[in-house]
């Protein structure tokens, strides 16, 4: 069971249901990063440096299809605490959920500032039809998005 930015699809063996809630993102990097002197960013500069994305079992999580992606200068992260780190580190840029960078960045990262963004994101809640969920899990689904697991 995982939460994630809302997709057009997902694989058949997939559950998934839209919550409530929805997410902001942003685009980070480190404070010491040469994107962080400028004062408005756009993509041929992004491009200019490695993106740092998320590589997850769903491709493109985020709406990011139209963020340059460095051609080859390009790293992921499992998640998006690993990302954060890993921008902190001044290792490249990310888009990251804003609510994630403030509670957990400790001032180590600045927002770019970029044409349409922040962004803000539905979230799905998913699940696999090949695991059974568990009272917790089950518990957890139905508290989200009620009738969704049946």
């Amino acid at each position: 069971m995982g939460l994630l930015s809302a997709q057009a699809s997902y694989p058949p063996e997939i559950g998934h249901a839209t919550i409530d809630e929805s997410a902001d993102f942003g685009l980070f990097v480190s404070h010491k990063h040469p994107l962080a002197a400028l004062e408005r960013v756009d993509y041929q500069q992004l491009a200019r440096y490695r993106a740092l994305r998320l590589n997850t079992l769903v491709e493109h999580s985020i709406p990011t299809d139209d963020l340059p992606t460095s051609g080859h200068r390009h790293w992921s992260a499992p998640n998006y605490l690993l990302l954060m780190d890993m921008a902190a580190f001044g290792f490249g840029w990310s888009a990251l959920p804003r609510w994630l960078v403030s509670r957990y960045s400790g001032g180590l990262l600045k927002e770019l500032k970029v044409a349409g963004w922040p962004r803000r994101s539905a979230v799905d809640i998913i699940w696999s039809f090949e695991r059974s969920l568990g009272p917790a899990g089950a518990w957890l689904l139905d508290s989200l998005v009620p009738f969704a697991g049946e």
